[in-house]
């Protein structure tokens, strides 16, 4: 395959990240009598975003780690508002596809073709799609927000940065506890955990959530097809297993699943279209881009002169649409003490369905709806070897592996015949064929080793490289479908077939120093690629329809800085890239 070099893009990004600037009365603050004064330091939260417990001031990265005791007081219970706590951070979506960007990296392709360019994780453990993303932050101990390429510890489709979510782990103490969110437009959260030692050795943890509140885009035509509700319930059940002081084992089992109305397909709001200013019939390029909008919907089959939505809260449609997610997940972690060494294993499995629907038309008339299936079925194993007991030379080595099946159904249906002269639908004349069905399928196969270390030049300066090496084998397949049929089905030969092999090297290398024991300088190069995938078609120059993969390198120089005797935390960094 012909390789294909993006446009070089040259940018600059200062991150101000302020993590915490407070004073006795922080609920992050150690309430503690020293000298007769009470000591105001904030407590520096823990962080894995080196694949080992590190203080996030002694880590040389860019990390934003934010408590789940400050997600809950911010009212953040998913993704969709962590972007209001974590610098560089925003988020997007359109329908019930999250689009996060860190940095200016942001998911644009959120179809199974394209891999995402944020990775998400949980407890670790990494989640293809971007749907999935959007599930309930329940019972959770912090989320760490990594910024700029992560290709070396958390590899692929880390191109911008990676969102890892850590849970709450069982423990050998009885406890429990609730919170309940009213809201509204009808709002109410309900969330609860509870932990129980079984035996000396085995201990439960569960935790669960339900979430429910009324449309928040309101439908003037059909009361009944507002946009943006929520009704979706999580549940996570955890055992861990303590059968020596070396050797912890944990199995953790989750499901969760969304219904209701949600957000349409690809969004909601419908500006109108470019104005042609020079009546001729024709938008130039300069129109197009920067020229006024006609509020008018022209969408096929939504009639003449149909003023868009003026307001982004309030619609006008006669289709009442759904939304369907359902999830389940089984993982199962194991740490064994060696001494030199602590060993990992991560074993994974992830059930995801998605179903929605929208009116295409955007308007009161029963023109057309299309409708988005997706499922997808993945497993992943990952092996780790920490090293402990050597503070001159800290290393990390691991192996990865993913197999991936994602299947996706496209479905835009022309329900009536539209009249030419009135672009209004003949409502007794129905359309004789769809406009098209399709179905992609595909296979990812994903094969990982890396391996990263710290040495220790002086007691105040450091260095660190990392290297992994990656292999993506794809294969994909996409058929279409221009007839009606009920249930929807695919024969024949494929549209297009296609199979293609990604490998990638990434790697890192920084300095990092102490300037004292309450301030450290540090500057990185990093690397990071976005595996390829397919287009819809073959491209007839190079007689394949798949795309190469997306690479970055980024220099990044920060400073992390502990000020007024511990009562402000100060972290800047600049990105170049």
């Amino acid at each position: 395959m012909k390789p294909v070099t993006p446009r070089k893009l040259v940018k600059s990004a200062i991150a101000l990240a302020v993590v915490n600037v407070c004073l006795s009365q922080s609920v992050n603050a150690e309430e503690s009598e020293q000298e007769g004064d009470e000591n105001r330091e904030i407590e520096v939260i823990q962080v894995t975003s080196t694949k080992r417990i590190k203080s996030i001031q002694e880590i040389a990265l860019s990390v934003t780690a934010i408590s789940g005791k400050s997600l809950m007081e911010n009212g953040v219970t998913d993704l969709t508002r962590l972007d209001t706590l974590t610098p560089g951070l925003q988020f997007g979506q359109s329908g019930n596809d999250a689009r996060p960007s860190i940095r200016g990296a942001r998911t644009e392709n959120v179809s199974i073709q394209q891999d995402p360019v944020i990775g998400f994780f949980v407890d670790g453990v990494y989640r293809s799609r971007t749907s999935q993303a959007l599930a309930a932050f329940v019972d959770v101990s912090r989320v760490e927000v990594l910024r700029g390429p992560q290709g070396t510890l958390f590899g692929r489709n880390t191109f911008g940065g990676a969102i890892n979510v850590i849970s709450n782990q069982p423990n050998d103490t009885a406890e429990f506890g609730a919170d309940i969110t009213i809201g509204n437009f009808d709002r109410r959260r309900y969330e609860g955990y509870a932990n129980a030692p079984l035996t000396d050795d085995l201990f439960l943890r569960v935790s669960a959530s339900v979430d429910k509140h009324d449309p928040i885009i309101e439908n003037s035509f059909n009361p009944n097809g507002g946009l943006r509700d929520k009704n979706e319930d999580y549940l996570r059940l955890q055992l861990k297993w303590e059968p020596s002081d070396s050797v912890d084992v944990t199995l953790r089992a989750s499901t969760w699943n969304q219904n209701g109305l949600g957000n349409s397909d690809f969004g909601y709001f419908l500006l109108g279209t470019p104005a042609d200013l020079n009546n001729d019939g024709s938008l130039s390029f300069d129109e197009a881009i920067n020229g006024q909008i006609n509020p008018i919907n022209t969408r096929d089959g939504a009639g003449l002169g149909v003023a868009a939505d003026a307001d982004p809260y309030r619609i006008a449609r006669d289709f009442v649409t759904s939304l369907e997610t359902e999830q389940e997940t089984l993982d199962l972690e194991v740490n064994w003490d060696l001494d030199w060494a602590t060993a990992k294993i991560l074993l994974s499995y992830a059930n995801f369905d998605s179903t929605r629907n929208a009116d295409s038309d955007l308007s009161i008339n029963s023109s057309s709806m299309s409708g988005q299936f997706d499922a997808v079925e993945t497993y992943s194993q990952e092996f780790q070897l920490n090293s402990q007991g050597n503070d001159t030379f800290e290393w990390t080595v691991g192996a990865f592996l993913l197999q991936d099946e994602a299947e996706a159904i496209f479905v835009f249906d022309k329900i009536f015949v539209t009249d030419s002269a009135t672009n209004a639908p003949l409502l007794d004349t129905p359309a004789p064929t769809s406009d098209f069905n399709t179905l992609a399928i595909v296979d990812t196969d994903s094969v990982a080793v890396y391996g990263q270390g710290t040495y220790s030049l002086t007691d105040d300066l450091r260095f660190t490289a990392g290297l992994r090496w990656t292999r993506d084998e794809k294969d994909f397949t996409r058929f279409v479908n221009f007839a009606f049929t009920d249930p929807i089905s695919f024969t024949g030969d494929p549209a297009t077939i296609d199979a293609e092999e990604f490998t990638a090297v990434t790697w890192r290398v920084g300095l990092d120093y102490d300037i004292n024991d309450k301030q450290l300088i540090y500057f990185n190069v990093s690397t990071g690629f976005q595996s390829g995938g397919f287009n819809n078609s073959v491209n007839s120059e190079l007689g394949t329809a798949a795309f190469d993969e997306q690479t970055i390198t980024a220099y990044e120089i920060g400073s992390k800085n502990k000020l007024l005797d511990g009562e402000m935390v100060l972290n800047v960094a600049s990105l170049f890239k």
